[in-house]
């Protein structure tokens, strides 16, 4: 039930923060933004059953709860269950402007309750408490725009109830914003709901503290830290139906959701100790972005965080280790629907002026033979791509991996960059491959033909080479080849060590480096 939780927690956020900016025009009544929410629940699969009380133009909500059926599944004899959100009293009060405020008591308890086969029922009490907190609706009943601030709303988790009862947090988990203010803006049309929505804060603060809870245990964990100057910028679109358990359904039909965040700075500290060990890792950056996109043209997750600090301690350390990198991130690009046509995907790793820790340097050049300059490895990769399977349908993706068949079949591959620098060495390329599957590979039988070409360029790598051999890292004779190889074959560039190689296969085979052929059998 995972995936129904996060996207409740979601759901409930929104409703909190105003609901998902635009332009503020005409009237809109508090009966007018409870159709609104209802209708938006009631698309996710969502049932409401109360009635707000009306007390004049106002609506007051003495229990908001909303309750969705997860089916059983068949094919792995899992049962059903429900997943029910109960967020306690809120108000939708008329102004008298044509706009409605959404009033929220100083303390709201809120709980998630999971009903499903034997042990896996369970209830979550969590408290919600705002600080100077307004949220104003306005615009039209199918537009409605939502302007939201707060000077601090915090959740903690309070309480976890499961088959052997209700069992209070051994610590504190709570999650605090401070400084927060958004635009947030709900379209209806036939139907389709469009999400815009815009919100900084000055402060995101988490704090765990607990306890082991395993019996017999005295693990204490610590998951504390920051981020400052936080800014969000998200876009949706809900079809008319969607249903959390077959996201797949939901992207054909248009289901959209793409997310930007960034930030001015964070810090972070992750302990976990006991009477046997103990562990601890801090970590400081000064600034970022997360980006997540979904939609049936394909799934997006990008990571990216600027000058990065890392300490690392504990027992099973046998030396503390610190590092500062430029940067470290992480891109991926899949496609996610099944069809006849290509489609694209890509893949990045980030890691650029990496100190490694003198510790390190000392076991594996103890003589300071080699240069100890920070390491940087850039790698960008992009493709085609012909699915088969409909890679987020988890059935689907199961029966594969039973019987061991392919989700689909690759058309074409590019490096589009790759460059690694370490130690008074550096390796750059690229590539482009195209990939035949009507034939097989000379290379193996279970592999399709290809072939493209490659440009690569090596600047102090035989210098390296040589060095390695004499500090026995790697056999003299290995290097002496290696290093032989790259003399021989490579062009010379302007620098003493610099070679570069223009390399072609075909997929018949013949492989050629700077014109030269070169035998592969």
């Amino acid at each position: 039930m995972g995936r129904q939780i996060r996207q409740a927690s979601t759901l409930a956020a929104a409703l909190l923060t105003g609901a998902i900016a635009g332009p503020v025009r005409a009237d809109v009544t508090p009966a007018q933004v409870w159709d609104q929410w209802a209708g938006y629940l009631s698309s996710f699969g969502y049932t409401v059953e109360f009635e707000p009380v009306v007390d004049g133009d106002n609506l007051h909500f003495p229990v908001f709860e909303m309750t969705m059926y997860i089916p059983g599944d068949k094919a792995t004899g899992v049962k059903g269950g429900t997943v029910t959100i109960n967020m306690g009293e809120l108000a939708l009060v008329d102004l008298g402007d044509g706009t409605v405020s959404i009033e929220l008591p100083g303390k709201m308890p809120i709980a998630v309750a999971g009903d499903g086969p034997g042990d896996d029922d369970f209830t979550a009490d969590l408290t919600l408490t705002a600080m100077g907190h307004r949220t104003i609706a306005s615009g039209d009943p199918g537009d409605i725009t939502y302007d939201f601030s707060a000077e601090t709303l915090s959740v903690t988790l309070d309480q976890i109830s499961g088959k052997d009862g209700p069992s209070r947090m051994p610590g504190t988990v709570a999650i605090t914003m401070e400084g927060a203010s958004g635009v947030n803006r709900l379209a209806s049309d036939n139907g389709v709901t469009r999400i815009n929505q815009a919100l900084k804060m000055d402060r995101l603060a988490y704090d765990v503290a607990i306890s082991d809870p395993s019996s017999g245990h005295s693990g204490k964990v610590m998951w504390q830290g920051e981020i400052t100057g936080l800014t969000t910028s998200s876009r949706g679109v809900v079809p008319p139906e969607v249903n959390p358990l077959a996201i797949d359904r939901a992207l054909a039909n248009g289901y959209i959701v793409n997310t930007l965040i960034e930030f001015d700075a964070g810090n972070g500290v992750f302990g976990y100790a006991d009477e046997k060990s103990e562990t601890r890792m801090a970590t400081t950056s000064q600034g970022g972005t997360f980006g997540l996109g979904m939609s049936a043209t394909g799934l997006e997750y990008s990571v990216l965080s600027r000058d990065v600090s890392i300490s690392l301690s504990g027992t099973e350390v046998p030396f503390p280790l610190n590092t500062n990198a430029g940067a470290l991130g992480l891109g991926i690009q899949l496609p996610v629907i099944a069809g006849a046509l290509e489609q694209p995907f890509g893949a990045s790793i980030t890691v650029t002026d990496l100190d490694v820790p003198e510790a390190v340097w000392m076991m594996a050049d103890p003589t300071n033979s080699l240069p100890h300059d920070p390491v940087t490895m850039e790698v960008a990769l992009s493709g085609k791509t012909r699915l088969f399977t409909d890679i987020m349908n988890e059935a689907a993706m199961r029966r594969l991996d039973k019987t061991g068949g392919a989700p689909g079949e690759l058309t074409a591959l590019a490096l589009e960059a790759l460059r690694i620098r370490a130690a008074g060495a550096m390796i750059e390329a690229s590539a482009d491959l195209d990939i035949d599957n009507t034939k097989v590979s000379m290379f193996h039988p279970n592999m399709p033909a290809f072939g493209g070409t490659a440009d690569v360029t090596l600047t102090g790598v035989t210098t390296l080479l040589n060095k390695l051999g004499q500090l026995g890292m790697i056999p003299m004779q290995h290097a002496l080849i290696g290093a032989g190889m790259i003399q021989q074959l490579g062009r010379q560039g302007d620098e003493a060590d610099e070679f570069s190689a223009d390399i072609r296969l075909s997929p018949a085979g013949t492989l050629t480096i700077n014109d030269t052929p070169f035998p592969l059998q």
